[in-house]
């Protein structure tokens, strides 16, 4: 990657400056807002026209870190900022932010009473034709393993920018029981695992930590991924819909929505505001929200069950969950197995109206 882009990289020299960074990884927000929800539209089994008429929305962001490490990311330049607001000598233990976090905060009522440390850097978008290289790469992938490949070409990066180096160990491989002795006596052991009399694995903390990754960037990547993810929420779905859409289940890049309309698609092919925000690349072509160019792009959301009905969700809470989607009434025969009057079970569980069962 940095051969491609020949970016050099600053490594912090400031340790103030790395407990800083370090506190301040924090992955996306995922919870179970509301708990269950039944979908009532006309494209569901047990429509009630009496009722009032609901979809369950299910949309995936496309590679969100990829998108992220497309923005201005730093590269060096790091230093303090003088203390010329009041308080921002103050350390207090707080939260840092990135600044794009902090102004749609501020953007979305928060109010900013002290200013406690600011680290000020050198940034661009060096690393934004990396990503664009995976992307057209993945778009003309034949099949899944190159799919695949490209999306960890950009995963691997930010991985390796998340990388803890306090979490690296030692090991020695010890067959002498006089040697394991002294290891174990060592104030740095952790444990010992016997493969057999004559052989044991030591694992030892190190002495000497290297921190030569640059966490700052996975900071970044962390942070503005979830001004994505939080604008779309507050200024496409629910400045769109109002008090009709209420959000069930969030995921680092993924959201799940219970929306009062008569057809989602139909608000979605007549809002630009919404369409122009999705990726409607693996909806049938003959679907009236199908555009082909947006394919895999990321940053842009794309529908999760390829335009099939979701007729019920219950979230219980972060990583389980259960949906069921109503494949239609042709498919009814098919595949009886996993399916009960047309509708499919998703892998994430299966639903009855006496138990949930989350695989």
């Amino acid at each position: 990657m940095l051969k491609f882009t020949g970016q050099k990289l600053s490594l912090l020299t400031d340790y103030d400056m790395l407990l800083m960074f370090e506190n301040g990884l924090r992955g996306g927000l995922v919870q179970a807002s509301k708990r269950y929800a039944k979908a009532n539209n006309a494209k569901t089994s047990d429509y009630d026209e009496t009722k009032e008429k609901s979809w369950i929305v299910y949309q995936d962001c496309n590679n969100l870190y990829g998108w992220a490490m497309s923005q201005y990311m730093p590269y060096g330049g790091f230093n303090w900022v003088e203390p010329t607001l009041n308080g921002l000598d103050d350390l207090n233990d707080t939260s840092p932010i990135g600044r794009v976090n902090l102004q749609q905060a501020i953007k979305n009522g928060l109010k900013v009473e002290k200013v406690h440390r600011v680290i000020q850097f050198n940034q661009s978008d060096w690393l934004a034709k990396y990503i664009e290289l995976n992307t057209e790469l993945r778009k003309k992938a034949k099949n899944e393993f190159e799919k695949d490949f490209f999306k960890l070409m950009n995963n691997a990066v930010f991985g390796k920018t998340m990388q803890s180096k306090r979490k690296e160990m030692k090991m020695e491989l010890v067959s002498c029981e006089m040697r394991l002795q002294k290891v174990i006596n060592k104030c740095t052991f952790k444990h010992c695992t016997n493969y057999n009399e004559n052989l044991n694995a030591v694992t030892l903390e190190n002495k000497l930590i290297k921190f030569d990754k640059p966490i700052y960037i996975g900071f970044s990547v962390l942070d503005i991924s979830k001004t994505l993810m939080y604008d779309y929420h507050y200024n496409v779905m629910q400045k769109h819909y109002g008090d009709r859409i209420k959000l069930m289940y969030t995921d680092t890049d993924s959201l799940v929505y219970h929306v009062q309309t008569e057809d989602f698609y139909v608000d979605l092919a007549a809002n630009h505001n919404l369409l122009d925000r999705m990726d409607t690349a693996n909806l049938p072509s003959d679907h009236p929200c199908y555009v082909a160019e947006r394919k895999k792009s990321p940053g842009f959301f794309s529908d999760e069950v390829n335009a099939n009905i979701i007729t019920e969700f219950c979230g219980l809470r972060a990583k389980s969950y259960a949906f069921n989607i109503y494949a239609g009434q042709e498919d009814k025969e098919k595949d009886e197995k996993d399916r009960v009057g047309g509708e499919k079970i998703k892998a994430k569980g299966k639903m009855n109206p006496k138990m949930i069962s989350l695989e």
